[in-house]
């Protein structure tokens, strides 16, 4: 019973891992892109010591000349972009806010989670019912 359940939740995982490259492709293809660097290092104070992490922002200029600001969510010590760093951000024409730095973890990474998550599992639950027709 235990393979069973073992097995199916590999395979809605791999199944959401798909959906989800699916999309980042998706996206990819339908997005433009525009360069630009960080301009500031903006301080965080995270967890209960109140610990100084650094987040970056960039400043990126679209082919219509207008000013896109991001600000990165994730923050960390040491700081893991530099001032003046270049990037490449790929957006959306309509939501030109809804956009992701260009970069193999930025835009892959749900898929590359749940895709690891669910090759053991399907290989425990797989290899149970393998083992069972060649063992019988």
């Amino acid at each position: 019973m235990w393979y069973q359940i073992t097995l199916a939740i590999g395979i809605a995982l791999l199944l959401l891992s798909i959906f989800f490259m699916y999309r980042s492709v998706s996206f990819l293809k339908a997005s433009k892109r525009a360069h630009g660097k960080v301009v500031e290092l903006e301080t965080v104070y995270t967890g209960s010591k109140q610990e100084i992490t650094f987040r970056p922002i960039f400043s990126f200029i679209t082919d219509d000349g207008s000013e896109i600001i991001y600000d990165k969510a994730q923050s960390s010590n040491p700081a893991s972009w530099e001032i003046g760093e270049e990037a490449t951000y790929a957006y959306m024409p309509e939501n030109k806010q809804k956009g992701s730095i260009v970069s193999y973890f930025e835009i892959f990474l749900w898929s590359i989670i749940l895709s690891c998550l669910s090759m053991p599992l399907i290989l425990v639950g797989g290899g149970y019912y393998l083992a069972q027709m060649y063992l019988k």
